[in-house]
């Protein structure tokens, strides 16, 4: 993330808060960029909520 220019990380982050603008009851929160660590938590507590759901039984997982 400290690579990418602020611009371009502005226009994603612009991209995912507008993106559902045309949706009626739709929105989007965003956050601001995290590092490396923050992102692999958030990946790990995704994958934990995933196969705590009723719809894990569909999907193999590996672990």
């Amino acid at each position: 993330i400290a690579c990418v220019p602020t611009f371009e990380l502005d226009a994603i982050k612009h991209f995912f808060v507008h993106y559902k603008d045309l949706e009626p009851s739709k929105f989007v929160k965003a956050a601001d960029w995290a590092g490396r660590a923050e992102a692999e938590v958030e990946v790990h507590r995704s994958v934990e909520r995933f196969k705590a759901g009723a719809h894990c039984d569909t999907y193999a997982t590996t672990s």
